[in-house]
């Protein structure tokens, strides 16, 4: 993929994510402002936490994306 917005053109609602990190750190903010750019909502998360506010995948329950966490902590 050229990008992350190639990589992330087919998502529709309801999909299920992983995403690495550890807090706020290792989290490929740039997936994730681009799964953000698509619209998607009612979206799973699995990752060690959901981010902070506007950081990390903190954008996405921010924004009401997001119908179900698993988390590490």
């Amino acid at each position: 993929m050229a990008t992350a917005e190639d990589a992330l053109a087919e998502v529709t609602d309801g999909q299920s994510f992983a995403a690495g990190g550890f807090g706020l750190s290792g989290v490929p903010e740039i997936l994730v402002a681009a799964l953000h750019a698509t619209g998607a909502s009612g979206l799973t998360v699995v990752s060690d936490n959901c981010g902070v506010g506007g950081r990390g995948l903190g954008i996405l329950p921010a924004s009401g994306r997001i119908a179900r966490v698993t988390g590490s902590h």
